[in-house]
């Protein structure tokens, strides 16, 4: 008599066992990572505590779409025509 048992599989949901925000926990990984940690009513300070490095960069030159260059559409018809002469030859047009 063979013997049969049913299993279940589920995901394990460890991040919703304990949905509960720990403020504790969130103030010890910001300070340990050299930053900090702010209640929503505080937020709106977090921008004055960036500093300002003093460095910018302008990138002015737009990208040049591939398709904009010369040699790509001549490689473009080289293989196009390396194709169809292939195909000539082997007697397949």
């Amino acid at each position: 008599a063979a013997v049969q048992r049913d299993l279940v599989v589920r995901p394990a949901d460890l991040e919703l066992r304990r949905p509960v925000m720990r403020r504790d926990l969130l103030r010890r990984l910001a300070e340990s990572s050299g930053g900090r940690y702010f209640e929503i009513d505080e937020a709106s300070a977090a921008p004055d505590l960036i500093e300002d490095r003093g460095e910018s960069s302008v990138i002015r030159e737009r990208p040049r779409p591939l398709w904009d260059n010369g040699y790509v559409f001549a490689l473009l018809i080289l293989l196009v025509t390396a194709e169809w002469i292939g195909r000539k030859r082997a007697k397949l047009l």
